[in-house]
């Protein structure tokens, strides 16, 4: 009798036991996930319309919010292990005035979700000559930042510190916001606007109006991939950022099918009369 309990002992105790130990890739996917967004040229840019409702005024700057970055960053901030913060080489007080105005559906600003934002005096200068993002760099790791579990998402991949190239996300090239491709051919000359920033044709100016969905979708699908997988979040966007985000400007049956019908058309039909002449 004694040895039948001492059995039925050691099996509740060994079930038991079974129901505690996870899997490497639950553990994984608990830890904290630091998302990391530029700001210029990633979350708004300058606006070229100012009649647009979207437009922020912050110290005599007019600012475009870009496409889907609310939807983005509101769907990212409902994760429970994942942290949002910002880094834009602009002043401290600029940066927090303008996140404090881009509210997102549930009227929660970008500054009130925002982990840390890191400015100007965050920057780490590696040389004393050359451009901007030739001297200074976004160097997460003496932010404290987990380099295995954080992702900087910015439209210059020269902010990148030596090291952390995985950590870094490049949106691809960067062009003025433009709600109207015909518009475009009205900047062409201007002065107060830089040139090599006008998308040449439909191509680039419907992917780069909306790049942020298909940064979103990668970014959660990295996400989900921890969950149900092996591959790691810096590991699966490393594998297939070339897949999810255009770099080469061509729109192809994949971007087409993460957009409704409607949404797709309705952007070739504002363009119909400036295509048929190219």
């Amino acid at each position: 009798m004694k040895s039948i309990i001492l059995i039925l002992t050691l099996i509740t105790f060994i079930s038991c036991q079974r129901t505690v130990i996870r899997s490497p890739a639950s553990i994984q996917s608990e830890r904290k996930i630091s998302i990391v967004f530029d700001i210029d040229y990633t979350i708004v840019q300058p606006a070229t319309d100012l009649n647009d409702p979207d437009v922020i005024l912050i110290e005599s700057e007019h600012y475009k919010v870009n496409n889907w970055a609310r939807e983005m960053i509101e769907s990212l901030s409902r994760h429970p292990n994942v942290e949002i913060s910002f880094f834009s080489g602009g002043k401290k007080d600029r940066n927090q005035k303008l996140l404090r105005e881009i509210k997102m559906n549930t009227g929660e600003s970008f500054l009130n979700i925002a982990g840390n934002v890191y400015s100007y005096s965050d920057l780490h200068q590696v040389q004393e000559e050359g451009r901007f993002s030739e001297r200074l760099k976004k160097d997460l790791k003496i932010l404290d930042f987990d380099l295995e579990r954080t992702i900087l998402i910015d439209d210059n991949s020269l902010f990148t510190h030596e090291g952390q190239d995985k950590n870094m996300l490049w949106l691809g090239k960067t062009y003025h916001h433009y709600e109207d491709f015909n518009k475009t051919y009205a900047d062409i000359g201007n002065k107060k606007v830089l040139q090599e920033f006008i998308p040449e044709n439909f191509q680039q100016w419907f992917l780069a109006r909306n790049k942020l969905k298909f940064v979103h979708e990668l970014i959660e699908d990295a996400i989900r991939s921890e969950k149900t997988s092996t591959v790691g979040f810096l590991d699966f966007i490393e594998a297939n950022k070339k897949t999810y985000i255009p770099y080469d400007e061509k729109i192809t049956s994949r971007y087409r099918s993460l957009f409704s019908k409607q949404f797709f058309n309705n952007q070739f039909t504002c363009s119909r009369a400036v295509l048929s002449f190219k």
